[in-house]
């Protein structure tokens, strides 16, 4: 990285609060949102404190009061304006989709013999990484053992990507599934704190709007790709009357982000970052009927670390209406856990004269993203003796 050194800095200081950009909502009242860079902000605090204590202060004091400021005006306006500031809709496409007959049979079922048993419609984003199809095939795998399920896949990718086509085709003629692209819009891929998965899960809500049977009961959950699920989880959550809660598992320091519940009712929330939201919880642990969704209309907002709570605010539930699951929020049925990324490895592309299995398992393996070949890669090691030592 190159930097200035002291002397530069001094002689062109940063021009903060250089611009000023005008955001008019419905209402037809202006929000005056100052534009600055981070780092810019940084340089200047750091002159002002060595150079007029005084100075310094005032601006740590105005930058709080900014900060206050836009987030209260961000979160009134969200629910005053019926769910439209910060909610798009996205560019989204359906690819392809699997949806079997029990699915297509859904509706006349129900007025025929009068079957209630809800849809969960499971609503995965996801991005392509190395680690990518390994953790779609686990979770492919969970959702096998779950009747009356479609798995919503949506990308966050201008197109389909054959890899996780080919991973869902694999399921197909068990699972129902949905495949999806929705790419982040360019101007949040920008941002400090970027709203990921966002696009993905309003696509997935947008498909169940377009699809689901208008008498069917169902409920929505958003699953990330990389979590762990007990099998009690969708035996609890199909039966959502409007939004159920459950601990989650491995958030924070402290391990859980979960509902307090007292005489079977939701009165407060243990989380490692509450920072004024209503609801404190994570992406992984609530389940809403579909039927609110529609109704409302709701939408998840554009706001990194915000998007659960202002969704819940949107769908207009109290806290008395939260349908406490797990045995009362007492146990874990859904853990955050996180694989470890590491960056794609370039390998050196075997000769072709070599005849054995090792060729195909690494083309196959590129084909999953594990995995880059090149003809300056590094060598794979490989030993065709009985004793092999490493070095």
């Amino acid at each position: 990285m190159i930097t200035s050194s002291p002397d530069e800095q001094e002689q062109s200081p940063p021009q903060l609060l250089s611009s000023w950009d005008h955001e008019t909502h419905n209402n037809g009242q202006s929000c005056e949102v100052i534009a600055f860079s981070s780092a810019d902000l940084i340089v200047m605090l750091r002159m002002a404190k060595r150079d007029n204590p005084q100075k310094f202060l005032l601006l740590v004091v105005f930058c709080l009061a900014s900060l206050i400021y836009l987030s209260r005006s961000k979160d009134h306006d969200y629910e005053k304006h019926g769910k439209k500031n910060d909610v798009e809709d996205a560019f989204s496409q359906e690819c392809n989709a699997s949806l079997p007959k029990w699915f297509t049979d859904l509706e006349r079922d129900v007025h025929q013999t009068q079957s209630r048993t809800p849809v969960i419609y499971f609503v995965t984003p996801t991005f392509t990484r190395r680690e990518q199809a390994a953790e779609l095939i686990r979770l492919g795998q969970t959702l096998l053992h779950v009747p009356t399920l479609v798995w919503i896949v949506a990308e966050d990718s201008l197109v389909c990507s054959p890899l996780v086509q080919n991973i869902l085709r694999q399921f197909g003629h068990r699972l129902a599934y949905a495949h999806l692209s929705s790419p982040m819009p360019d101007k949040y891929r920008k941002a400090f704190y970027k709203p990921r998965g966002v696009s993905s899960r309003n696509a997935g809500l947008k498909w169940i709007e377009d699809n689901h049977p208008g008498s069917v009961e169902g409920v929505v959950y958003f699953a990330d790709d990389d979590n762990t699920y007990d099998l009690r989880l969708f035996d609890e959550m199909r039966w959502t009357q409007k939004v159920s809660m459950f601990p989650v598992g491995l958030i924070g320091k402290q391990g859980v982000s979960s509902p307090i519940v007292r005489d079977g009712v939701v009165v407060g929330f243990t989380d490692p970052w509450f920072e004024r939201r209503k609801f404190p919880v994570d992406m992984a642990g609530f389940a809403v009927n579909v039927q609110l969704v529609q109704k409302s209309k709701a939408r998840m907002p554009f706001k990194a670390g915000h998007e659960e709570d202002l969704f819940l605010r949107a769908l207009g539930v109290s806290m008395r209406e939260l349908e406490p699951k797990a045995k009362g929020c007492t146990e874990i049925y859904v853990w955050h856990t996180q694989t470890a990324k590491t960056r794609i490895p370039i390998v050196r592309r075997p000769e072709a004269t070599m005849s054995n299995s090792l060729t195909k398992l690494l083309q196959e393996l590129e084909q999953k993203g594990v995995l880059k070949l090149a003809d300056n890669g590094r060598e794979v090691p490989v030993c065709l003796k009985e004793a092999c030592r490493t070095g």
